[in-house]
């Protein structure tokens, strides 16, 4: 019987969702000895721990050594090649990637290989979303993408059960997609703190963890909280935590200005404690115009931090059962800050026991069971089911 060897393709191992999820996936897989490695589109950049026996691979560090003399932009044509030689070097007969990107090169490598190899993709975001962005060439190869590679995929994992009906709004087979969640993987030891972190916990703060992108909505987290502590005195002490960077990190920063919020609004760009944050924040907050899933808010409600999230597409109802009804619009400051507002002035019983509720629906992230999920998505040909694998199906999942 041929050994089951699994690759995990992706862009990097930098600090992102998709990242924080392999990082939380391998630990798992080495446990259950399945033998994997680990394949990185551009340079690794590891910002999680991962177990000491993954072997990491970077194709773009293979091209730069070995192929430096073709202009820079050849590597993405080649990357499927690249792809499909360091597979067969290491006898890969299962790839699972992430993100658009690493999903096209999976495809058209197993396509090419005739699909000796298992493929299975996974997405993020909201097709939706993607395919309304005023680039109309990434508009348009987004919705080619989905209509005529995906559909090539042997099994697409989709994180939230609404970006699963927009694919197969898209054309993609429903008997081949699983809605599977993120895992959460809650530190079991101390968090180290920066000396700046040190300072923050002992203040009264509000939290924002996200890239600074327009899909975030960090400048309506901003703007509401210059509304908050304009007119609430009460809270004039607080401050605004944002943790994170990306394109619009200079906007932002200028918008602090403008709004007169640079004692109040503290930028930090990447940090170790998270969970440590989550924990003593006054708030944690969430206001996303849209998003594939919102991982940052299972880990919030695995802190049993106090949540204001907007009512976005796909992530928060889904995840913040316990909410409904203390969710804000979208895009709207005002509705933010009086959602804000109601949190803050709900009577401590009540907010403990909203608390308590989020904390128990966890049990629909838990690791040990997604992993199984994975498993059974990689390794199980024939258990396409036309409802995809869900929610709670995967308490009956059986080892692979």
């Amino acid at each position: 019987m041929q050994e089951k060897r699994v690759a995990f393709f992706l862009l990097n191992l930098s600090a992102g969702g998709v990242e924080r999820v392999v990082s939380t996936l391998l630990p798992e897989f080495s446990r259950l000895n399945v033998t994997y490695i680990v394949i990185c589109l551009n340079k690794p950049d590891p910002f999680y721990a991962i177990p000491k026996e993954s072997q990491v691979f970077s194709l773009r560090e293979y091209f730069d050594k070995r192929m430096s003399s073709l202009p820079s932009i050849c590597f993405y044509f080649i990357a499927p090649f690249l792809l499909g030689n360091l597979l067969f070097k290491e006898r890969i007969n299962y790839v699972q990637s992430f993100l658009p990107l690493p999903n096209l090169i999976n495809v058209v490598c197993g396509v090419w290989a005739n699909k000796t190899r298992r493929i299975v993709i996974s997405e993020r975001a909201s097709p939706r979303e993607l395919m309304q962005c005023s680039n109309w060439y990434l508009s348009t190869g987004y919705r080619l993408l989905i209509r005529h590679v995906y559909t090539l995929a042997d099994h697409v994992i989709a994180i939230s059960s609404g970006i699963k009906d927009e694919l197969i709004g898209l054309g993609v087979d429903k008997r081949k997609i699983s809605v599977i969640y993120n895992p959460i993987s809650i530190p079991s030891g101390y968090e180290h703190l920066t000396k700046r972190e040190s300072k923050i916990i002992r203040e009264k703060f509000f939290l924002c963890v996200g890239r600074h992108e327009y899909q975030k909505g960090l400048d309506v987290a901003i703007k509401a909280f210059k509304l908050l502590i304009s007119n609430n005195e009460n809270l004039s002490n607080f401050k605004l935590v944002i943790v994170g960077r990306g394109s619009l990190t200079k906007k932002l920063i200028l918008l602090v200005a403008e709004l007169k919020l640079d004692k109040d609004v503290i930028f930090i760009e990447k940090s170790n404690a998270i969970h440590t944050l989550m924990k003593h924040a006054e708030m944690f907050w969430f206001p996303s115009r849209f998003e594939g899933f919102g991982n940052v808010l299972v880990e919030a409600m695995s802190s049993r931090a106090l949540i204001c999230s907007t009512d976005c597409r796909h992530g928060p109802s889904e995840i913040l059962s316990a909410y409904q009804g203390l969710l804000a619009k979208p895009d709207s400051i005002y509705d933010f800050y009086t959602n804000c507002c109601q949190l803050l002035n709900m009577p401590p019983v009540q907010r403990t026991s909203l608390i308590e509720k989020s904390h128990v629906s966890l049990k629909r992230f838990d690791l040990s069971m997604i992993t199984r999920a994975y498993l059974d998505c990689i390794f199980s040909p024939s258990k396409s089911r036309e409802d995809g694998i869900r929610f709670d199906d995967m308490y009956k999942l059986e080892n692979f």
